[in-house]
């Protein structure tokens, strides 16, 4: 996949990232991990609109692409579409919350985590950050 890591670099002015891979299954953790690990170079990034479902992707895909985007000091809307990866579980969810609780920007969150391995434990605990700070929206599909 480094041909989108060499993508992510030419482009570092970006304002908004749409990664829409519906129901490509080929699409796996070593793709999702090397865009995370360009997104914090991306510093004018304001959206994030990324559809991963029904993909192979896991918690480590998910917490690499999360780890990117707790750098990004304007991001102010994110879109992560989780559907049919049951691979992530409450781990993934844990990270995407950890994230979401302390990255002030963001004020338009939705998370689509229907057909995951997320238990309803885990998404409460996303719902959760919803009572520590203001957002413009929050949803959680599920």
């Amino acid at each position: 996949m480094k041909s989108i890591s060499a993508m992510l670099r030419s482009v570092i002015k970006l304002s908004h990232l749409d990664l829409s891979f519906y129901n490509v299954p080929n699409i796996s953790d070593e793709g999702v991990i090397a865009v995370g690990d360009q997104l914090s170079q991306l510093t004018h990034l304001i959206s994030i609109q990324a559809n991963f479902n029904f993909t192979k992707i896991s918690d480590e895909a998910v917490s690499r692409l999360m780890n990117g985007i707790q750098h990004l000091q304007h991001l102010s809307s994110f879109q992560l579409d989780l559907e049919g990866c049951g691979n992530v579980t409450d781990a993934g969810a844990n990270m995407i919350r950890e994230v979401l609780q302390f990255h002030t920007s963001l004020i338009d969150i939705t998370l689509d985590l229907r057909r995951t391995s997320v238990t309803s434990a885990g998404k409460q605990n996303l719902r959760r950050v919803r009572d520590l700070r203001q957002f413009n929206k929050f949803d959680i599909i599920q």
